[in-house]
């Protein structure tokens, strides 16, 4: 075992122009995916990121957060991921205590950055979609190009995300690039698996190991193509979910109250969906049938542990 994403380096190499990604406009092939990746690793790199270097994503779901965080590993660096809803008085602890070198984020939340860098290591922030006074745009920032996949070994450390567990101020839990690919890879063997023909809902924030392990790196492991959704509105997720015959469906409890709370809910066609999963917290049996009687899609329940 090396570096976890040379599963996905394999999968682009043998099925390049599939969608790894679906967007509103249009999809990202696996060859295109990959080679951003590539263009990211080495503009981190260029700038001084050197493996084992620890580098913030603090985004929402977007294509440049898959980007960021499967470049950073290709790099390997780890990955420190950040809710984005979150100020620079809650990144100060975070960024302090992990030694992150580089942020990459969105133009909007380049100050909360800026305003605590000088009590961190940062010497590089990317703003993705637009510039941002301090930070370098993320398209100028990918390098011409592509870095070569860096070896890893399996206990060396891959992401380190944040968790308060019970008490006190948030911890930095360590997951090794083995952890992470086998929970990717025992998740998508569950219930039937995941298929290369599957298409993911991926609405879960991939600042939370859930959205991460369960839903991205899943799917990506396996060939399908992940759909991500930067904010949650349910009408629009029920329409994703009809529009582009989204087949696997992970949320949280309050997500699946919400969409079979909207007006005529069962006029909405999610026939497409032959696997719906919650988590994140205990399923109320009313959220449950009232979802399954919408919709006509049987509810599951998972349970993990972001310390594992």
């Amino acid at each position: 075992m090396t570096n976890l994403v040379t599963d996905i380096e394999e999968t682009a190499a043998e099925t390049p122009g599939a969608t790894a990604l679906g967007l509103p406009d249009g999809e990202l092939t696996y060859d295109e995916l990959w080679t951003r990746t590539g263009r990211f690793a080495r503009a981190l790199a260029d700038a001084g990121v050197e493996p084992g270097d620890r580098v913030g994503v603090y985004l929402p779901n977007l294509v440049a957060y898959v980007t960021a965080f499967l470049g950073t590993l290709r790099a390997g660096g780890i990955v420190v991921p950040m809710n984005p809803q979150y100020r620079s008085r809650e990144i100060s602890h975070l960024l302090a205590d992990s030694g992150a070198k580089a942020v990459v984020t969105l133009p909007d939340l380049v100050q909360q950055v800026l305003e605590v860098r000088d009590e961190t290591d940062v010497h590089t922030v990317v703003s993705v979609g637009a510039d941002a006074e301090g930070a370098v745009e993320f398209e100028s920032f990918l390098a011409s190009e592509a870095l070569p996949v860096q070896d890893r070994a399996d206990d060396d450390v891959a992401v380190q995300p944040y968790t308060s567990g019970t008490t006190g101020r948030p911890k930095g839990v360590l997951l090794t690039h083995h952890n992470l690919a086998f929970t990717a890879r025992s998740s998508a063997s569950l219930h039937d698996g995941i298929h290369a023909d599957d298409r993911m809902l991926g609405v879960l924030p991939l600042f939370h190991i859930y959205g991460m392990t369960i839903t991205m790196l899943a799917t990506l492991f396996e060939g399908g193509s992940y759909w991500p959704l930067p904010t949650w509105d349910p009408e629009d997720t029920l329409s994703l979910v009809e529009s582009a015959g989204i087949t696997l469906v992970h949320g949280v409890p309050a997500m699946y109250n919400d969409m079979a709370s909207v007006p005529d809910a069962d006029e909405y066609d999610l026939s497409s969906v032959r696997f719906a999963n919650a988590g994140g917290s205990s399923l109320p049996r009313d959220v449950m049938e009232r979802f399954e009687e919408a919709f006509d899609i049987d509810l599951y329940e998972g349970y993990g542990l972001t310390e594992t």
